[in-house]
């Protein structure tokens, strides 16, 4: 029988996965936003939202970035900030973009 501890390291588990796949998402939401925003304008085709989620996996894969070199911080405060740093970037891109 599973202990009360056990339980709760596979809820912070099934939480850190679940938000990878909201920031993955997230990001192809934010670079297919982005790319109408600021590329399209130049005369290039539209990016569909696949297209974008493939492309920022692409990248990611690529650069390897990390949110944070504290090797302390917990795996899930890493996607929280990957998370909100993403969102914070779609909104100045979205002020950019309207002039405002």
């Amino acid at each position: 029988m599973a202990s009360k501890d056990d339980s709760g390291a596979v809820a912070y588990v099934l939480a850190c996965a679940m938000g990878v796949v909201l920031l993955v998402f997230l990001r192809g939401f934010a670079l297919k936003c982005m790319w109408g925003w600021f590329v399209m304008p130049l005369g290039v085709m539209a990016l569909s939202f696949w297209h974008a989620l493939g492309l920022s996996v692409t990248l990611l894969a690529f650069t390897g970035r990390s949110s944070s070199t504290d090797p302390k911080e917990s795996f899930g405060m890493r996607v929280a900030v990957a998370i909100c740093v993403t969102l914070l970037l779609l909104g100045v891109a979205w002020l950019i973009a309207w002039g405002v």
